[in-house]
């Protein structure tokens, strides 16, 4: 099991897209002595971008990033607050 981390990135985000695969690439990149998470805040209801971020991070396989539902308050804002929320770092 992965330490309990020290740190939680949230990346909100509304869409599913390269731009989503850029960015957890690069934050999984960085190397940290304080072990890290990444908790990616899909804010949208739409099943097709939930089926395209569990893709997506199957394919990054990384057990640092996980993602959770923060479509019940739509917006960036209450995005990255759900994010803060469930961060265990």
């Amino acid at each position: 099991t992965m330490d309990a981390p020290g740190i939680s990135v949230v990346i909100p985000t509304g869409s599913v897209d390269a731009d989503l695969l850029t960015q957890l690439r690069a934050v999984t990149a960085q190397a940290s002595d304080i072990p890290f998470e990444v908790v990616v805040s899909l804010n949208t209801p739409d099943p097709a971008a939930r089926t395209a971020l569990d893709a997506m991070l199957a394919e990054l396989g990384d057990a640092r990033v996980r993602w959770i539902d923060s479509s019940a308050s739509r917006g960036a804002a209450p995005a990255r607050n759900a994010g803060a929320e469930a961060a265990r770092g």
